[in-house]
């Protein structure tokens, strides 16, 4: 496993109609690991995606990429560094699961790597277990299935840190324990893996630290064990939370208090 350098944001503050959206935000996801980011609706987690990704500027402080600020960066080989899996990945028209995969390819046309791109979408199509539908056109399939689609187009691009938008939002159990063990493959291998979350148990099971938003703010940032207590995460989400221990695993398990 590889851990060094990858993607850093360093206070990091954006407004959106005289509203504070980002105020002062720094964190660090390093190759080798899974980085997850957790918090209440309107937290701030999507749009700090959105800013570490570079499809927004921020309006103070910077994002840097391998210690070079993100801005910097020429577009092209920006989408080879960082691949992105937004929340909405709707297809209109009628293109094949397969024609969508190779879309993730298109930062590596006429490039010396492109050579690699039907043995990169044949991985993808199957670490996504979306290679037995790959001819179906994309509207036809279930909810589940496209963001499936989605996250294979997202691994055939190759890029390094992968910024991944609740990519368990639509997915049945068996499926989120997938795609988030792939996410964890890829950390393995050297990749840095950004994750928003909203299942914290989850999030335990499988991020090798957490940053918890609050308010546009960060309330807490650290591995798991550390991070995710009764105290804090009840004070963060306005509801009473309890952090219990598989008896087996001694994994957190986290959930409301009923």
């Amino acid at each position: 496993m590889m851990v060094g350098r990858g993607l850093e944001a360093v206070g990091v503050s954006l407004a959106i109609d005289g509203r504070t959206i980002l105020d002062s935000v720094s964190l660090v996801a390093a190759r080798g690991t899974v980085h997850a980011l957790v918090g209440p609706n309107g937290a701030g987690k999507s749009t700090l995606l959105s800013v570490l990704s570079g499809d927004t500027a921020p309006a103070a402080g910077e994002v840097r990429i391998e210690g070079r600020p993100l801005a910097t960066w020429p577009l092209r080989e920006l989408a080879r560094r960082r691949a992105v899996l937004l929340q909405q990945n709707a297809v209109f028209f009628p293109f094949t699961v397969q024609q969508v995969v190779e879309m993730g390819r298109a930062p590596w046309r006429g490039t010396v790597s492109d050579h690699h791109d039907e043995a990169a979408v044949a991985e993808a199509l199957a670490l996504a277990e979306v290679d037995i539908f790959s001819e179906r056109h994309v509207p036809t399939l279930s909810g589940g299935e496209r963001a499936r689609v989605a996250f294979a187009r997202v691994l055939a691009q190759s890029a390094g840190i992968l910024l991944l938008d609740e990519p368990t939002a639509a997915l049945d159990l068996r499926h989120q324990e997938h795609v988030l063990g792939v996410a964890r493959t890829r950390a393995r291998c050297g990749d840095a893996v950004i994750v928003v979350l909203h299942d914290l148990t989850l999030a335990a099971a499988f991020a090798d630290t957490v940053t918890v938003l609050q308010g546009g703010r960060v309330a807490a940032t650290g591995g798991p064990d550390a991070v995710f207590t009764s105290d804090l995460l009840t004070q963060v989400y306005d509801h009473p939370i309890e952090v219990i221990r598989h008896p087996r695993t001694n994994a957190a398990i986290v959930q409301p208090v009923r």
